[in-house]
Order: structure tokens, then sequence, then C-alpha cells
């Protein structure tokens, strides 16, 4: 089975005259992926942090936490992330103490009174 990459590098591909040199093609196309795909499952070790695969869940501000403090919401969507096998979960952008340094009431923030919840999350 190919994917359409491989599909269309193969139709753009004029020097491949025969079905021969066409499956050629997608076989060593797919032996590449299926190395990329090992590696990306592969243990990684960052300084004294071990890593179970290189699959890393970017920072993503997502403006569900009720006057700065994450819900439970937030801790079952991590949670989620987490259960499914990602390496490495870096939580939502936040901001500071200082209650000006948010556009929303909505982005979670780093204060006393919020650390409960982000223990949750962890």
């Amino acid at each position: 089975m190919s994917c359409h990459g491989c599909r269309s590098i193969v139709g753009r591909n004029r020097k491949l005259r025969t079905k021969k040199d066409k499956r050629a093609l997608l076989r060593s196309v797919g032996t590449e992926k299926d190395k990329m795909i090992k590696a990306l499952s592969s243990p990684y070790k960052i300084k004294d942090l071990d890593l179970p695969n290189r699959f890393v869940m970017a920072p993503m501000t997502r403006k569900r936490s009720l006057d700065g403090v994450p819900t439970s919401i937030a801790a079952e969507y991590y949670h989620r992330r987490a259960a499914g096998g990602v390496g490495l979960l870096i939580t939502e952008g936040t901001v500071v103490e200082q209650r000006l340094a948010a556009d929303s009431d909505q982005i979670p923030r780093i204060a006393e009174d919020t650390v409960a919840a982000w223990q949750a999350v962890l």
C-alpha cells in the first residue's frame, strides 16, 4: 500500500518507465518512512529527562481556565494526551501572578492560589 505522497512522486518521475521501477521506488520510500517512525518511537534522553519516544506536544494557550485557574477540563485534556503516548507534554502558556499580564481571565496563571489546580494537571 502506498501513501498519497508516494504516488505523486511516482507520477512526477518520468524516468520510471516500468511498473517494476515504480514498485521499487515505492518500496524504498516505504522503508524510509518505516525508519522515521521507528526513530520517532524510540526512547530519547535530554540531559536528566528520559522520554519514552520523540513525540512532543507543543504548548498551546487554550483559554479554558476560569479566572486564570486550570479546571478539571484542563487536567482531563492533558491526561488524555499522556495516555495517548506523547513522550513530552508542554503545558499551555501561562502568565505570572500580575493580573495585567494577560488579556483574558481564561489564560492560566501561576500564583499561590493556582498551585492545587496545577498539581491536578500534572
